[in-house]
């Protein structure tokens, strides 16, 4: 028995694949989730228009669409250009005419993202290089605590020997011993284990702003940030522990709230942007839906030097920075099954928290 219309489409709606269905006039008669998700749009209130009036597709594929109704051959065409919003992706498109009784009745896209197939081997190959760094800390951090506690040990059993007119010298090796051993539990991060509920992003968004703004409070001169909300209302719940997503948000906030001040802006802006994801891959895992939550500023941009080791332990941009907030920050969000990906230019830089919708903890997201 074959199967009807609408199993069909239920197959379609849970294909990774993005697929669309145009009719022999090529507007659009049909789309999956993982279609309105690559192609940015929410394609149902376009459903009936000219495939051409869906942003700015790439003109070269337009004819050979045309072409494909005509000669009734599939075709694929490699890195087609596609401006949505201002915005250009790349996709590779595979296009199949449908043809009954020698008459082409429509056209099946295929759509592969390029972008995010290089963005996901990008995380991937950043994640798993923080996975061997925080390895080689783990193994240093207990060489390092062991002769730590020995040398404090040590000094306070001097301390008892010498004359109270030398006590600020045994003072300052005590004190100096505790500031490396918080170092070492900082690199190390969080290791108990996460205590996951049902919780709305926005409600730790609003915590992190208050918490910024007491910081900012601090200060004496310059203008204050400006805290932008673009809120996606409709967001799911996720299943995620509360104060370790306000510590990774934190540990992002901070290092803006520091670039911007740094930079002597006029108008500093943070921006906090909550949006929802269809059909996406993190850590070679497929996800339904994930939660994007992207924290931008119009601060002075990143080195592109410091890019591609952004998330390693002990690496800052700044003088007085500890280099530990973005690795503790990169941890917790894969603790929750999710990723951090940052883009940065002159004027503008947004970290993208990747977090799924459906996370379920395990031994392998507690661990260290």
């Amino acid at each position: 028995m074959s199967p009807d219309i609408k199993t069909m489409q239920l197959l379609l709606d849970h294909m990774s694949t993005a697929v669309c269905l145009l009719d022999e006039q090529l507007k659009l008669v049909y789309f999956n989730p993982a279609a309105e998700n690559t192609l940015q749009l929410g394609l149902q209130r376009h459903i009936g228009e000219f495939f051409s009036q869906l942003g700015e597709p790439n003109a070269t594929f337009l004819g050979q669409l045309g072409r494909c109704l005509f000669n009734q051959q599939p075709f694929t065409q490699r890195e087609v250009t596609w401006i949505v919003h201002d915005e250009e992706i790349t996709v590779d498109i595979n296009a199949n005419p449908i043809v009954n009784l020698a008459m082409v009745q429509g056209i099946v896209l295929e759509f592969s993202e390029v972008d995010r197939i290089l963005q996901i081997a990008r995380d991937e190959k950043a994640i798993g290089h923080v996975h061997a760094q925080r390895a080689l800390i783990r193994g240093l951090a207990h060489e390092v605590k062991n002769p730590l506690s020995a040398i404090r040990g040590a000094t306070q059993l001097l301390r008892r020997c010498i004359e109270p007119n030398l006590f600020e010298y045994t003072d300052v090796v005590i004190a100096e011993v505790d500031r490396l051993k918080e170092l070492v539990d900082a690199m190390l991060g969080p290791r108990t284990p996460l205590k996951p509920r049902q919780m709305n992003v926005h409600e730790a968004i609003e915590r992190v702003i208050r918490l910024l703004k007491i910081g900012e409070s601090e200060r004496i001169n310059g203008p204050a940030i400006a805290y932008r909300r673009d809120y996606d209302l409709s967001l799911p719940e996720i299943n995620g522990d509360l104060d370790r997503l306000i510590q990774a948000l934190l540990n992002i906030g901070k290092n803006a709230c520091q670039a911007l001040w740094s930079a002597a802006l006029q108008h500093p802006e943070i921006t906090f942007t909550t949006r929802i994801e269809r059909q996406m891959t993190l850590h070679h895992q497929r996800h339904r839906l994930v939660l994007r939550l992207t924290i931008s500023d119009n601060g002075p941009g990143i080195d592109t030097d410091l890019m591609s080791a952004l998330f390693y332990p002990l690496v800052s941009g700044r003088a007085d920075g500890s280099g530990i907030g973005l690795s503790i920050a990169q941890h917790i969000l894969q603790q929750h099954g999710g990723v951090i990906n940052c883009e940065s230019r002159p004027g503008a830089t947004a970290f993208h928290l990747l977090i799924p919708a459906s996370f379920l903890p395990n031994s392998d997201n507690n661990a260290d």
